[in-house]
């Protein structure tokens, strides 16, 4: 049997206060064979600053990191995995007590001209690598006792605080001291009796100097991020707190602990658990696995996708499947919508640009809103595009803004300010989708627009203490409905969802579905319709010719985008499924981090870019971004590290679709706000549909002209008013066309009664 003699009676009353120490004592057969154990593990001889282990040899941290596999291969004479689970204080607090003992002797033959930082008065042995977890749901008072490791998403957090661990206390009548030691979960007390026999003093006062505190943060993790079912409230204290933030994706291991007496009321009157995890390890997942890791189920990665032997297979057969890959991956994407392919198209790019990994310092983020008519089944395509998303949150009508935004409250019990993170917070390097947008701006539109623009947002409370930028590296899918109930053709897009031109300049596309009458389409939709109430009979959907695909598989490039992409009731496509799709596109995006433009690509996209800088209003290098990482997105698709002419032709039509779409109107304005601004602004547009609209565009382009001939671009009301009555500006009242002009950024507010005359994007 391996000597005992390094159990001194300071170490053991260190770890074991309750205990006394013996030989026969059933803790000394754990403690030899862990300190055996860690002897191997360590190799202190020779030991120099480059050794294995050098930062638990000579830094001031108390935690000591053990792989759990490592230990369970290594202490085959012990039911490890048994300990652990059944009785894992003794067993943390042998491992803690052994790992003690094994550095204290390695610092002692420190080689000269190390520095040693100040000794830890106690070690924290602190599990990682344990590949069993307990679900979430599991987690109920039949565990109070067990260790368990659990994964999820950090949903929620309160601010650190110090709680007290021990404390002396002084007799106000003899001056006896006492100490009192504070277990975690208890309230603060005073002795209840003097130490001193025959002293019936109830009275004391505390000693400052003895007090022993430290640092506490409560967590909690959700399995399914957004909702309040199958939440784990967990405990963080000493060096673990601050490890995670609120968005993050964890695995925790410890030891459940019922709630302290205290809160058990409060928590059962909200519907909270009445169990808390004491948290021993915590590690954030990882935001990829690497190729080699794909098949390894003891992986947390950011999306919590795990790629089994079946679902690779799979993959694989996509790609030898079908030619045209592309057709087969739009038309996967909520199925049950007819039509809409560019649509479609625009929502995979922006679930291909999800997983921002780039070093390019340009964001790999693609933001879409769509616009449109009620009931052309918006809120069903945001849902289906949720579902196939590898991490996301879907923010549905009716609900707070809160839900979306960070929110900082302040519990009333314990007085701790807990972090609400929202849901743009919880989707990095996810997807975010918000159904009707217009009912919660303008009070998001700021926050948004920061998290769109910089990837963060910012939460600050002084009162609270909380300065902090969270990361929102996160795509935005967006629904909107005209704020007269249908899409306004006299209306430019920014009149109809009423929204700020800055705001919606964010968006890479832009689409506008509205709900217009097409015979042939309308017949088509409602076969469709009878054959689904028919219980599935083909009927007459054979005979339609309008709505049917121009090509199949081999459809000739020179179509088309819009036309390549519909489907043919000749060829009939099965859908890919839901769960395999999402799995495909994780793996897109592990795998595909930052293809790389080709050289004949960037050609292609610069030729396109100076094209359209002629042909469409509006096109800046915003728009050329915007197309850069469309393209990306495009190459993705097919697992491509290269990005082809193919991919930029199809990323470019579907920009110029969504650019079409939110620039449209019944009269084409923009390009006749271009014939304007060269004719100096002058004559009188005919009243018509869309009379206002032409005056205002023939007043910004006469300010532009005005801009041209005497060099400034600012104005007072005055000055503005005067030039309105020059080129006779027929409209009902000229103050609320400046403020109209001044909300949508053509007219920017610079000093009281003054506006600087934005510059034309042309």
């Amino acid at each position: 049997m391996a000597s005992t003699d390094w159990i001194h009676d300071k170490l053991w009353d260190s770890y074991f206060p309750t205990e006394t120490l013996s030989p026969a004592h059933p803790h000394v057969a754990l403690l030899t064979s862990f300190y055996a154990y860690f002897k191997t593990h360590y190799n202190y001889e020779e030991t120099t600053v480059e050794a294995t282990h050098p930062k638990t040899l000579y830094d001031d941290q108390a935690a000591v990191h053990v792989d759990f596999r490592h230990l369970r291969l290594h202490c085959t004479d012990l039911s490890v995995e048994g300990m652990l689970v059944n009785a894992p204080e003794a067993m943390l607090a042998c491992l803690s007590c052994a790992a003690h003992a094994v550095i204290e002797e390695g610092r002692s033959r420190n080689p000269g001209g190390i520095e040693i930082a100040a000794f830890p008065a106690t070690r924290v042995a602190r599990i990682s690598g344990r590949d069993i977890y307990t679900p979430l749901k599991d987690v109920k008072a039949h565990l109070i006792g067990k260790y368990i490791s659990i994964r999820g998403i950090l949903v929620r957090a309160t601010t650190v605080k110090p709680i007290l661990r021990c404390m002396s206390f002084t007799c106000d009548e003899c001056c006896e001291e006492q100490q009192v030691a504070y277990p975690p979960g208890s309230q603060y007390r005073l002795p209840s009796k003097c130490a001193r026999y025959a002293c019936r003093s109830r009275a004391f006062h505390p000693v400052q100097q003895s007090v022993v505190a430290t640092d506490r943060q409560r967590v909690w993790v959700n399995d399914t991020a957004g909702t309040n079912l199958a939440v784990v409230e967990c405990e963080l204290l000493d060096d673990s707190v601050d490890s995670a933030v609120p968005g993050d994706v964890v695995s925790v291991g410890g030891i459940v602990r019922p709630a302290p007496v205290d809160r058990t009321s409060q928590a059962s009157a909200a519907g909270t658990p009445e169990t808390f995890l004491a948290v021993n390890s915590l590690s954030i997942a990882l935001d990829g696995m690497p190729a080699a890791d794909t098949y390894n189920p003891c992986s947390l990665a950011k999306h919590n996708i795990y790629y089994s032997r079946v679902d690779l297979y799979a993959i694989r057969r996509l790609w030898q499947q079908r030619k045209d890959l592309f057709r087969l991956l739009v038309n996967s994407v909520c199925p049950s919508i007819f039509g809409h392919e560019l649509v479609k198209a625009g929502l995979l790019l922006t679930l291909l640009s999800c997983d921002n990994r780039t070093s390019s310092p340009m964001p790999s983020e693609i933001h879409t809103l769509i616009v449109g008519d009620p009931g052309l089944g918006k809120s069903q395509i945001l849902a289906a595009t949720h579902a196939v998303a590898p991490r996301g949150e879907l923010v549905v009508a009716q609900v707070n803004n809160h839900i979306i935004l960070p929110k900082i409250t302040r519990i009333q019990e314990t007085g701790e300010h807990l972090i609400h993170p929202g849901a743009l917070i919880l989707a990095d390097q996810g997807l975010c989708c918000i159904d009707d947008l217009t009912q919660h701006l303008p009070s998001i539109a700021h926050p948004l627009t920061e998290a769109m623009r910089y990837q963060s947002i910012h939460v600050t409370d002084h009162a609270a203490g909380i300065d902090h930028a969270f990361a929102a590296r996160t795509c935005v899918v967006a629904a909107a409905t005209p704020a007269t109930g249908h899409y306004n053709t006299a209306k430019s897009l920014a009149e109809n969802i009423k929204m700020p031109v800055s705001f919606m300049e964010q968006f890479d596309f832009v689409f506008v579905i509205r709900d217009t009458p097409e015979r042939e389409m309308d017949r088509f939709l409602a076969e469709q319709r009878i054959v689904g109430l028919a219980g599935g009979r083909r009927g007459g959907v054979h005979d339609i010719k309008k709505y049917e695909s121009l090509g199949n598989l081999d459809t000739p490039l020179t179509l088309p985008l819009s036309e390549s992409l519909k489907i043919s009731t000749e060829d009939p496509l099965t859908p890919i499924p839901p769960t395999l799709l999402r799995t495909y596109i994780s793996y897109a995006l592990t795998h595909c981090p930052d293809p790389q433009l080709s050289s004949p690509a960037a050609h292609h996209l610069a030729t396109w870019f100076k094209g359209a800088r002629k042909r469409l209003y509006g096109v800046n290098t915003r728009v050329l971004e915007s197309a850069i990482r469309a393209a990306k997105a495009r190459a993705r698709a097919e697992v491509r590290r290269e990005v082809r002419v193919e991919d930029v032709e199809d990323a470019v039509q579907i920009l110029e679709a969504a650019l079409g779409c939110a620039m449209e109107d019944a009269e084409g304005v923009g390009e006749k706000m271009r014939a304007a601004a060269r004719d100096g602004g002058g004559g009188t547009a005919r009243k018509g549909k869309s009379g206002k609209q032409r005056e205002t565009q023939r007043f910004l382009a006469r300010l532009h002209a005005l801009e041209q001939q005497t060099g400034t671009n600012k104005y007072t009301v005055s000055e503005l008013t005067r030039i309105a009555k020059d080129i006779q500006l027929d409209c009902e009242s000229f103050p609320a066309l400046v403020e109209t002009l001044n909300h949508q950024g053509y007219l920017v507010r610079k000093a009281p009664g003054t506006f600087m005359v934005m510059p034309p994007e042309v």
